[in-house]
């Protein structure tokens, strides 16, 4: 199995667990009580920041649950439980990242997209394609298989070849008025 298979197998067995659901409950209100904080203190240094946090706090009042783990990757899972995704705002990017990237020094990176039924990841994408056309933020991610290639290129992503770590592909999409 690869990464993606392993992950997508934890998602199955922990999105129905009892602690792990109220474990999220009660970090999505912990989450948008921090984002709030720091949009009120202008903590948040400039309007992009805004735009994601915003994203972040109208998202996890309507459609999806907040969490985090400790690498500050933010987790959305599906008010419904049947699709989460991590993401991560990335203000330093890989070499590959930024030799493809060029000028642009910040992206909003999908770490991982999982989904237990059919249409469900097909919602969060639309959500964070219109997050990044609206931030003017590309989005990247690694796949690891020719199918999840296939899937992502439905949404814009274009394919930069294997650059990752461990031989990934590294995919991109770029906002239209970038």
């Amino acid at each position: 199995m690869n990464k993606s298979e392993v992950s997508h197998e934890i998602f199955l067995t922990i999105r129905n667990q009892h602690l792990f659901r109220e474990r999220v409950k009660k970090d999505t209100s912990s989450l948008q009580k921090h984002l709030k904080n720091l949009l009120s203190a202008n903590a948040v240094m400039n309007n992009t920041q805004k735009g994601y946090f915003n994203f972040l706090l109208d998202m996890s009042e309507t459609k999806y649950y907040l969490s985090s783990s400790s690498d500050a990757t933010l987790i959305l899972i599906n008010r419904d439980w049947k699709s989460l995704v991590l993401i991560r705002y990335c203000t330093t990017l890989n070499k590959a990242t930024k030799r493809v990237l060029g000028n642009q020094a910040k992206c909003i990176e999908i770490v991982e997209l999982h989904s237990v039924k059919k249409g469900q990841g097909s919602l969060i994408m639309e959500d964070l394609i219109s997050l990044s056309e609206r931030i003017k933020l590309p989005l990247t991610l690694f796949a690891e298989t020719e199918n999840l290639i296939k899937y992502y290129k439905r949404f814009g992503f274009i394919n930069h070849g294997n650059l990752g770590i461990d031989n990934e592909f590294l995919l991109l999409r770029i906002p239209s008025d970038i």
